[in-house]
């Protein structure tokens, strides 16, 4: 005798959980300009203890497409000043890429290094230690309010600026729509190992 289908799950009071809306339904767009990109910066550079670090944290989630855990798990060991490289460790089962330092990063990265506490990580809080998720959200979301952005700001904005910056360069972001399900989230990496060094 087969087993009765298990009823749908529902709450204590019987009725079903709301379902969670679409991105498209609570924000209009989940990308930031450059140029709000360039306020978010100078917002953060002027708020804080940490102002210097902020903004070089913000400008280097942007100009390589750091999801929040790629920025807080960053290491020095993975920054080569010398030569301007950034080795980027992806998630997602995305591959590493070796991404080029810019002039503006180069400078920031250095000073940081020298006013920072000793650490092998790259963004460190006051206790020394690596910064949170949570930090870096906050972070991001300060900056915003101070920067007069009339909508919240979160750090995965950042990394659509990244793709806005391309599409608008003339780059096709949609390229890795034909590729099979398996291999989304490489090709989805792939986009930034490609073309995300070239933002500025």
């Amino acid at each position: 005798m087969s087993a009765s289908p298990k009823p749908p799950q529902t709450s204590f009071s019987g009725k079903l959980p709301p379902r969670k809306p679409h991105n498209a339904q609570v924000r209009a767009r989940e990308y930031l300009t450059g140029e709000e990109v360039r306020r978010l910066m100078q917002a953060a550079r002027r708020t804080g203890r940490h102002g210097h670090r902020d903004a070089t944290l913000i400008l280097i989630a942007y100009r390589h497409a750091l999801r929040v855990s790629e920025v807080v798990a960053l290491q020095w060991d993975r920054v080569d000043l010398c030569h301007g490289r950034l080795h980027v460790e992806r998630l997602k089962q995305e591959v590493p890429s070796v991404h080029p330092l810019r002039g503006p990063e180069i400078r920031s990265l250095r000073r940081l290094k020298r006013e920072s506490a000793v650490s092998p990580y790259v963004f460190v809080s006051e206790r020394r230690a690596p910064m949170s998720d949570s930090g870096v959200r906050k972070i991001v979301a300060r900056a915003g309010a101070v920067a007069g952005l009339d909508f919240p700001v979160h750090p995965h904005r950042l990394r659509h600026a990244t793709g806005y910056k391309l599409a608008n360069d003339g780059h096709d972001t949609r390229a890795n729509r034909t590729i099979p399900r398996s291999q989304k989230h490489s090709a989805h990496g792939s986009l930034y190992t490609t073309f995300g060094s070239s933002v500025s």
